[in-house]
């Protein structure tokens, strides 16, 4: 017996609630389409509510839950997963005033358990403001004039000619190239374009030698405006990634790239290998403005499988339909607005090579990539110093500047060799420690550690690890405990991996409270201390992901400072204050034993320092959004940390412990992911 169950979905707006059944295999066709929306903020953030804890997956798949204009033009959003039943949608470079568009959770949408919705659910919302568009179509989309332009699109490769786009497990790209391409034909023709296919089936009526004449004289006699050749890369086991080729001589050609380029990255994980000129007689042959896509690497096992299944060949076809409206777009003719300069940290004796392409910011504010020329063709980091190259980007005005820093080798954390070894006498204490090192270099944990020992003496002292090794293949960064040989001391050191590219701020990260001091604990016994540690190794590891570095006061309930509060105060400012920190954030939660209902965030900062407003301001705005909190403001206060440290510097308070709803949500991993994500955003736009 085919067994239903009630699978509810609410986007939460004025509380609105459809209930809807969920069947365990489906094959809808209709949708239930919910009461529109006017008046909608810009920058809205959705919240969609099932009633059933939902596959995590929904998050990075783009075709489960979409934003359509009103030219059906897909719109770039932004996912998260609240808790284990709410995923909040948000635009990702905001929406348009004035304009309609339609939220679609389609019914690919997946409980925990494998059970997919029953009935796609729509909602139209309309934007507050008055449109900027001198007629009905969105800026953003495709104009009212699509009809008029031909498209042909061009799957790579047939039965008779497969050539070397086979990978490991016997997939062929000539099937994924043909899959894509339909997919993005009827995405296109339902936004008003004329598509013609080189190909439709797996049998073509051309031998292999006479493929590409047979290919662009379909493109020619049907007077195509755009060709795009999709294709599917070969190369090595490891080669990752996708690209797109123009001619040279083709202006058009490029933009088209671009913006094809820039739409997979918005949709993928995979590497963006950027675009780059490319005299291929695919291209040459065709009247049309031209490119060649390769969507991944089929030779790459793991691509291999990705590109196989129908969600990736959905998102590619999506990517290359939406690429296409935007370079028909009004006003689409894009320019460069802004690139950001680069900051390299590498060893010694390194290799190292200037990057042939950069992340720019065009003029709709959508990111590309595009080649840049230096300089200096070669690095030599054969001598320790810093070292600076300027790069000259076609189209764009100003120079752009790489500061490469050549550091001796980093040291693993061994103490000096010339302090004196004890593994015999008693330890009375052990600090933690941070060590640094760049993604991808060899790291070996160090055998000794410093501690003070009950004589009152500084030795080296052995370390018993809890890990026998660790990786530094990822950017972030690591907790690794251990205990001491002698007396049996627990230890932490983080270690911060460094990504390749780094940007010149280092930010103070203060955990509140700590060791003698638990802060506020809540009715269920929830501790401050432990909550504002974990939420702040959570954003540091977020910051050094995206090539921020940071101090420490504390990473475990070891903490350095005595059981004073005078001195704990003042050697948190001294850590930052000796670190030349850029930055100081304090992470607190808040409390109010009178009463149990009180909840929201709120950010002091001390008003005679300049910056701290600001800091405050962006922190307090993106951790209430993003946390979707009610906002306790920011706040003027002549709090110790925030006046006596050098750096501008904030005390954020997260939630309220004393709230007992709250209490659960801030003991939960994933909220304080999304606290310690928000928190990121706020401390990004600021240094930004």
């Amino acid at each position: 017996m085919n067994k239903k169950r009630v699978f509810v979905f609410a986007i939460i707006i004025m509380y609105m609630f459809v209930v809807f059944t969920v069947n365990k295999s489906y094959a809808a066709t209709s949708y239930t389409e919910m009461p529109a929306k006017s008046n909608v903020d810009i920058n809205k953030k959705w919240n969609i509510t099932f009633s059933f804890d939902i596959d995590p997956a929904v998050i990075n798949n783009n075709s489960d839950i979409l934003v359509l204009d009103q030219n059906n033009t897909y719109i770039s959003i932004q996912r998260k997963l609240i808790n284990s039943t709410t995923v909040e949608i948000s635009p990702t470079y905001g929406y348009e005033s004035g304009k309609t568009y339609t939220l679609i959770v389609r019914n690919t949408v997946k409980s925990s358990t494998g059970i997919n919705l029953s009935n796609e659910i729509r909602m139209n919302f309309t934007t507050s403001g008055t449109s900027n568009s001198s007629n009905s179509s969105a800026n953003n989309g495709t104009s009212s004039s699509a009809s008029k332009y031909t498209i042909c699109l061009d799957p790579g490769r047939a039965a008779n000619d497969i050539g070397n786009e086979v990978g490991q497990s016997g997939v062929l790209g000539k099937d994924i190239n043909l899959a894509v391409a339909l997919k993005a034909g009827k995405l296109l023709e339902a936004q008003g374009f004329k598509v013609v296919y080189t190909r439709t089936t797996d049998s073509v009526a051309w031998s292999s030698s006479s493929s590409i004449s047979e290919r662009s004289k379909i493109a020619n006699d049907a007077n195509a405006d755009l060709f795009i050749s999709i294709h599917t890369n070969s190369w090595s086991s490891t080669a990752k990634g996708y690209e797109t080729y123009y001619l040279s001589s083709s202006t058009s050609g490029k933009e088209l790239a671009t913006q094809i380029q820039n739409e997979m990255s918005l949709r993928s994980d995979s590497t963006n290998r950027g675009i780059s000129a490319n005299e291929l007689n695919t291209l040459k042959s065709v009247n049309a403005v031209a490119v060649y896509t390769n969507i991944g690497f089929i030779s790459n096992p793991i691509e291999e499988k990705t590109m196989a299944t129908s969600e990736f060949q959905q998102s590619t076809a999506e990517s290359i339909a939406s690429a296409v409206s935007k370079y028909y777009s009004e006003g689409s003719k894009l320019t460069i607005k802004s690139v950001d300069n680069i900051n390299v940290i590498v060893e010694k004796g390194e290799n190292y090579s200037l990057p042939t392409v950069v992340e720019t910011l065009m003029s709709d504010n959508s990111k590309s990539t595009v080649s840049v020329t230096w300089d200096k063709s070669s690095v030599d980091t054969s001598k320790s110093g810093n070292y600076t190259y300027i790069g000259t980007i076609s189209g764009y005005s100003e120079k752009i500047t790489l500061k490469l820093s050549v550091n001796e080798q980093i040291s693993n954390g061994e103490p000096d060799s010339n302090i004196p070894i004890d593994d015999i006498t008693s330890l009375s204490k052990v600090d933690d420690f941070t060590v640094r090192t760049s993604v991808g270099t060899s790291f070996t944990l160090p055998k000794y550690v410093l501690a003070t020992n009950s004589k009152g003496n500084i030795v080296r002292t052995s370390v018993i690890w809890n890990n026998s090794s660790v990786s530094t293949s990822i950017a972030g960064v690591k907790i690794i405990t251990g205990k001491t040989k002698v007396s049996n001391k627990t230890l932490s050191m983080a270690l911060i991996v460094r990504p390749s590219i780094t940007k010149p701020y280092l930010i103070a990260i203060d955990a509140g409270h700590g060791g003698y001091d638990p802060g506020a604990i809540g009715n269920a016994g929830n501790q401050e201390k432990n909550v504002t540690l974990e939420v702040s190794l959570k954003l540091a590891d977020i910051l050094v992901k995206n090539g921020v570095d940071v101090v420490f006061t504390r990473i475990s309930d070891n903490v350095p400072w005595p059981s004073t509060k005078s001195a704990e105060l003042q050697m948190r400012c001294d850590i930052s204050n000796n670190a030349k920190a850029n930055y100081f954030i304090s992470i607190h939660c808040n409390s109010y034993t009178s009463s149990s209902t009180v909840t929201g965030v709120e950010t002091y900062y001390y008003s005679a320092k300049a910056g701290s407003q600001t800091f405050a301001n962006n922190v307090n705005t993106e951790l209430y959004k993003g946390i979707n909190s009610s906002n306790r403001g920011v706040k003027s206060s002549s709090l110790y940390v925030n006046k006596y440290t050098d750096a501008p510097a904030i005390l954020t308070e997260l939630e309220f412990l004393s709230n007992p709803t709250k209490e659960l949500m801030l003991k939960d991993s994933i909220f304080q992911g999304l606290c310690a994500e928000s928190l990121a955003s706020g401390i990004m736009k600021t240094i930004n």
